[in-house]
């Protein structure tokens, strides 16, 4: 019998993504037409932690740990295509939505959320170059952007698409979940324009300056730095002898076919131990971000960077050898159910407030190592009493997936075995 902390655990997961949600919702697209020998709660379950610790990066191992689990046995032909079906995908991406919604979304200081946006590049199967091509030749990828909130690590927004892709053009819109959140910008997405399109939005924003900033100074916290209103940003950095300084800089860009727009935001300066001066730029307030207080808040979007570590060493889709791009699509969606599983899992261990206390990179890395234990307590209550024997089982998974293929490494006996004699 499980361990009641064990039952607590599994519980908080089936509470999350609960089966008779799976069951309905893949009843709605199209993924479950009638309950045959595929289980698909069993099967999206083993999609998220079926990447065990030691196991091989392929669509074989993936299935002898369904077949493990369930105690059945599938060809894999047939498991095959129920990872090709794009029901399935619309099915996770239909729990993404949805698991993404029930956490709870915590204050942090003066905002409502503090989000990180950043994107990586995901090394995928050289059989995969057709459909998701890169600038590196010879070499498959995707770019994954993630708005990920900082708080309780967890992501509030992905965009998959291809390497080759701009990045800045998948945010030309933008939605209400910017109101009243404070969104860390990497460089990457440096743009006046984006960054006025967050304030429209009622959002605030924290962007590093870049060091060729050409915004001109209007104003001075400093009256004794007075002599650096009309500058530029980089000029003026350059002339200041202050370890912190507040200025008020504005510029302006042009839209196509518009008139240019006037804008102005604060650039909060501190003098990095090398000596040399760098700026953060905002349209947050004193009262919400302080001249002080900006390098430590941008400091919080390395957690976007933990995430995608995470997801890079644990996930292994640069190993999966599929050429088959719905698959692959598949994977990566579980891949990130597996990321808001494990933020779940570390506040339920250890509670809102020792989260940054607890390294969020450890839990995937311990949830990974024990994902069989997991999916033990959440598919082992759903067996049927058909289910196979665990002789049966290793039978099963010991034979050829395809008799008629030759088998090279079948050597017959040079001396025949003698028989074995009990005493």
């Amino acid at each position: 019998m499980a361990r009641q902390d064990d039952s607590v655990l599994v519980a908080r997961l089936k509470q999350s993504l609960p089966a008779e949600l799976i069951d309905e919702q893949a009843r709605e697209v199209g993924a479950l037409v009638r309950q045959r020998r595929v289980d698909v709660v069993a099967l999206v379950w083993t999609l998220v932690f079926g990447w065990g610790a030691g196991a091989s990066a392929s669509l074989a191992a993936l299935q002898r740990s369904y077949e493990r689990h369930t105690r059945t046995k599938l060809s894999a032909s047939s498991f095959h295509q129920r990872l090709k079906n794009p029901a399935l995908l619309t099915l996770l991406r239909t729990l993404w939505a949805h698991a993404s919604k029930t956490q709870p979304r915590r204050a942090l200081g003066a905002f409502e959320q503090v989000l990180a946006l950043d994107s990586s590049f995901l090394r995928l199967w050289r059989g995969l170059l057709d459909d998701w091509p890169s600038s590196n030749p010879g070499q498959a990828g995707a770019r994954l952007q993630m708005v990920v909130n900082v708080s309780d690590f967890t992501p509030n927004a992905v965009i998959l698409h291809d390497a080759i892709q701009n990045e800045r053009q998948s945010w030309k819109t933008l939605g209400p979940w910017l109101r009243g959140a404070l969104l860390l910008i990497d460089l990457g997405y440096y743009d006046y324009s984006f960054f006025v399109r967050v304030a429209n939005h009622a959002g605030f924003f924290l962007s590093r300056a870049r060091r060729d900033c050409a915004l001109t100074v209007v104003e001075v916290s400093d009256p004794r730095e007075r002599h650096l209103i009309g500058l530029k940003l980089k000029d003026a950095l350059a002339q200041t002898r202050r370890e912190q300084l507040e200025l008020r800089v504005c510029g302006s860009y042009r839209r196509p076919d518009k008139k240019p727009r006037r804008f102005e935001f604060r650039a909060l300066a501190h003098r990095h131990p090398d000596g040399d001066m760098r700026a953060w730029l905002t349209n947050a307030p004193t009262c919400r971000v302080a001249l002080e207080d900006a390098p430590t808040l941008y400091a919080l979007r390395w957690q976007v960077e933990l995430m995608f570590k995470g997801m890079k060493s644990l996930g292994r889709l640069s190993a999966i050898p599929t050429s088959d791009e719905t698959i692959m699509r598949v994977l990566i969606l579980a891949s990130l159910l597996f990321i808001l599983c494990c933020g779940w899992l570390r506040e339920h261990c250890f509670g809102a407030q020792k989260l940054w206390t607890s390294s969020a990179l450890r839990t995937m890395c311990v949830v990974r190592e024990m994902s069989e234990l997991v999916l033990e307590h959440l598919i082992a209550p759903r067996r049927t009493d058909t289910s196979l024997s665990l002789d049966q089982l290793l039978l099963a998974q010991l034979a050829r997936p395809s008799p008629c293929r030759p088998n090279a490494f079948s050597i017959p006996f040079v001396v025949e075995p003698l028989p074995l004699q009990v005493a």
